[in-house]
This record gives C-alpha cells, structure tokens and sequence, in this order.
C-alpha cells in the first residue's frame, strides 16, 4: 500500500508542478482574452534606466548585468545555467512558471550564482549597485560598449557588453514590467492567501486521488513570494525560502494577454521547458491565470495568482 501511494503521489508531482501558471512544452492555452490596461499604475521608478547588458567576453566571469524598472539589480555569472541532459528529463510535465524546479531535476537555474539587490543612479552612465559595487557604461545606456565594475571587495575591471532587447514598449509591457510581490491565489472559484498555497494543494491531492492518512507535505520551501518582469524578458523569482529562479519570457499575443516563457534561454520553443501564461490586471493588480487538466480522468480547475507592486 505504502509503494503504491508513493508511486500514485510521484506521478501526481510530476503533473501538479504546472499549476504554478502555465501549461508544460506544446499544450494549448486557453485562448487568453482581451487585456485591459490598469488604470491607476504609474510608471516605476526607473523605467527610463532598465536595460540588461550582455557580456561578450568568454573570459568573464559573469554573464550579464541587468538593471530593472523598479530599481532592482539581476547580475548572472557564468554559470548560473545548469543544463541537464535530455536523458535525465523523464517527464514533460516538468515546466512551471513560478514553482521551484530543482526538486525534479528539471533544466533550470542552479539559483547560487544568481546576486539581486536594489540599485541607484549616480550619473547617465554610472550606478551603484547595493552589496556588490559601482558599474560604469561606456559608450551610452542605448548602445553600450563595455561596462567598468568596481567591486565593493576586489579590483576594478572591465567587460564587453552588447545591450540586451527582447521585447518593445507598449502600455501593457510598461505595466507588466516591474517587480511584484504575491498576494494571494485562486483556485476552484475560492481566492486564498498564498501562506495557504501547500495546504490547499495538498488537499487537492487528497480529494482528487481519494488519499487517506498523512502522506507528507509538497510545496512548503517552492512558494513564490516575488517575481520581476522586464522588457529585456528576464522574468525572476524569489521563493519563501530566498532561493532564486531566472529564466526568460516574450509575448505570444500582446493583445489577448498571452505571454510565453521558457527556461531554456536558447529555444522559446523548447517542448519540455516552455509554456503559455494568460496576464490581465484587477485594478493595479497583475493577474495570471491558467486552466489545468492534470489528465483525462482529472477536472479542469483554473488557477489564478494576484500580484501587487512592490513598494
């Protein structure tokens, strides 16, 4: 009994993971919907200054740099992309677009080589960046030649850099692309906060595979608690737990509110680490839904996160 209810919860892991917000690899996505602006949401801080900066050198030890709109620094090293084999991805279902991924061994992230703080302006081309150092640009903010880093430990070098552009200004893109702190989530028609995230799900679990007894919770250190968007399509995570998740997105269609990610930087199309996103507002806050069918024999339930800005 015991063997047979690990195996029933394994493969219910494997599929749930994907109700974070967006289905896995090639699935459809419900069609998205017409998307009304928010009324009330002003421009962040920095919208004027975001940008992220790729660094061409083999030799760097970092990859990029990225100031965001709402006053957020994003610097990747190197090596912060772990890719796993396609042999050790044993099911699609894999993809999620909030949800931790390490715990089943998907292609994402290593999380440790990911450093984020709140940056500030100095000049036009000067930033401090809290807790890791100044970055000078040489060249302009729009066509960047190389970047200086003046470490707060360290010595001083510099880096050759390409500006980043994925996707174009629109009112939409300017609302979505800032940073959000989770609020609250719906699902099955009820809205719950997200401090309840793994006690719903877990009853979920439950009722639909009519399991008794006390199985041992999942989701308790995957819950997200922020999410960065930006025009560059860097979209980041933090988790309860101050882990972090980066990985890309673009739109699939602006104009129903339909977004694409993927945590493969090099195939937005990968069908493993891909995914659809449906975005609207409910006032000032960002809305993302999906609906979720976790097989034939499952309901479909659609789930809905709330996000506010962050101040």
């Amino acid at each position: 009994m015991k063997k047979y209810l690990f195996s029933l919860l394994t493969l219910f892991v494997s599929a749930i993971v994907c109700l974070s917000l967006v289905s896995c690899g090639d699935d459809d996505n419900d069609g998205g919907r017409a998307i009304t602006p928010a009324k009330n949401l002003d421009s962040p801080k920095y919208a004027n200054e975001s940008a992220r900066y790729d660094v061409t050198s083999s030799d760097a030890d970092i990859s990029s740099i990225e100031l965001t709109e709402s006053g957020d620094y994003i610097v990747v090293n190197k090596n912060s992309y772990s890719i796993y084999p396609k042999g050790n991805v044993t099911n699609k279902s894999i993809g999620a677009f909030l949800l931790k991924k390490t715990k089943l061994k998907s292609r994402a992230t290593s999380y440790k080589n990911i450093i984020t703080g709140k940056y500030s302006k100095i000049s036009d081309t000067e930033y401090m960046l809290t807790g890791w150092g100044k970055i000078t640009i040489t060249g302009s903010t729009d066509n960047a030649l190389s970047i200086t880093v003046t470490p707060s430990s360290g010595s001083t070098y510099t880096v050759p850099v390409a500006k980043h552009t994925q996707n174009p200004s629109s009112t939409i893109t300017n609302q979505i692309c800032r940073t959000w702190n989770v609020s609250s989530f719906k699902i099955s028609g009820k809205e719950y906060d997200t401090s309840e995230f793994s006690k719903v799900m877990n009853n979920l679990i439950r009722e639909t595979f009519n399991i008794t007894g006390d199985y041992g919770y999942i989701f308790e250190d995957e819950i997200p608690k922020q999410v960065i968007f930006t025009k560059s399509g860097t979209y980041m995570v933090t988790y309860i737990d101050e882990e972090l998740g980066i990985s890309t997105w673009t739109w699939e269609n602006e104009s129903k509110g339909i977004l694409r990610y993927a945590w493969n930087y090099e195939d937005m199309y990968d069908k493993d680490d891909s995914g659809y996103a449906n975005v609207s507002f409910r006032g000032n806050q960002l809305e993302v839904s999906e609906n979720i069918q976790l097989s034939e024999e499952a309901p479909t339930w659609q789930v809905t996160w709330y996000f506010n800005e962050a101040e």
